[in-house]
């Protein structure tokens, strides 16, 4: 799958059950967050959600599927 839109437009993102067993293809809906904390360190969350919040940049990044790709959320207009 490849994102669309934000900080890693163009990545391939390929999700296994297990070390190289076949991709797991998420239905639309599902988000990935990426928390960025200190020490250069990243939480990462992952699971259904419908409305998810916007992006906060340099703090987090949510990624929705759509389509089969994953898409940006993007950050509320400032």
């Amino acid at each position: 799958m490849k994102i669309v839109g934000g900080p890693k437009h163009g990545e391939e993102i390929t999700m296994a059950g297990k070390p190289g067993g076949p991709e797991f293809v998420p239905p639309d809906g599902f988000v990935i967050e990426y928390e960025f904390v200190q020490s250069g360190k990243v939480n990462v969350k992952f699971g259904p959600d419908r409305n998810p919040k916007p992006s906060v940049p340099g703090q987090f990044e949510r990624y929705q599927t759509r389509g089969g790709s994953w898409h940006y959320v993007e950050p509320e207009p400032g």
